[in-house]
């Protein structure tokens, strides 16, 4: 018996670690595939080291406590990105994936909760106070990694506020999605682009567009994505090209009126 306990537990622990492994594999490199498989791998490896502890009802007990903390720690396994696979690229909203994720979690809960109450009942207490002790350490040690991150990063001060004189709000239907993040207090190029009817004799009106580049200070710090809301910034006295051509508010008030559509770039260093 002891040596069947043994065995059991040894291949428990062996496809367990090899279910994680593969299911951080997943994880980094966004693989559904991979995850599901990582994520079986993992139950059985879990149900083998617990009918190395009590049997059938071990077995059943540690499954069920695995569900349960897989519903706890959903969300933050790229749950999302499953959901929409299933969906469908197109079809898969936000609120599609929200819903999806909440019910997918639900379900965990409820079979886990069954698999430790029914089948595993007479370790129901041992169960509970496992998954307590699990979740107080990812709660600890996410703690921690947190304020280490605080504590190496310097704190964002207040920006100063834009000048009122040379301070312009673009609309964010206006503005393109930014590649990425745009610090406080940080220089920006401003791309406005202008769609415009040239008439020509042969073929009537060609639609072309030019563009006017201003240089700018960026007072709050914009996301990468697609702004949500106005994105205000204080255009510069004096553009930072070699030139050093000074940048007039009015010509900018009028490309911004006249402009189609709007890009945020890094200045370059």
């Amino acid at each position: 018996m002891s040596s069947k306990i043994n065995s059991a537990l040894i291949w428990g622990i062996l496809i367990g670690l090899l279910g994680a492994i593969l299911g951080i594999v997943a994880f980094v490199n966004d693989d559904d595939a991979l995850g599901g498989i990582g994520t079986v791998l993992g139950v059985v490896g879990v149900g083998l080291v617990g009918s190395s502890w009590k049997g059938r009802a071990g077995a059943c007990a540690a499954v069920g406590m695995l569900l349960v903390l897989l519903a706890v720690y959903l969300p933050s396994l790229g749950a999302e990105a499953t959901v929409k696979a299933l969906f469908g690229e197109s079809d898969a909203g936000a609120a599609d994936q929200a819903d999806a994720v909440a019910l997918a979690r639900w379900v965990l809960v409820v079979v886990g909760g069954v698999l430790i109450i029914w089948p595993g009942r007479k370790l129901v207490v041992e169960a509970g106070l496992i998954m307590v002790a699990v979740l107080a350490i990812f709660g600890t040690v996410g703690a921690f990694v947190q304020l280490a991150d605080r504590l190496r990063t310097k704190d964002e001060t207040e920006p100063a506020k834009a000048n009122a004189a040379r301070g312009f709000g673009i609309p964010s239907a206006k503005v393109q999605t930014v590649a990425g993040e745009l610090a406080a207090d940080s220089c920006v190029k401003v791309v406005l682009v202008r769609a415009i009817d040239n008439d020509t004799a042969d073929e009537g009106n060609a639609l072309t567009y030019e563009q006017h580049t201003y240089t700018a200070r960026l007072p709050t710090k914009l996301k990468e994505g697609k702004p949500a809301s106005t994105v205000l910034i204080e255009l510069d006295e004096e553009d930072q090209s070699p030139e050093e051509k000074p940048q007039s508010p009015e010509d900018f008030a009028t490309d911004l009126t006249a402009s189609k559509t709007a890009y945020l770039l890094a200045c370059r260093t």
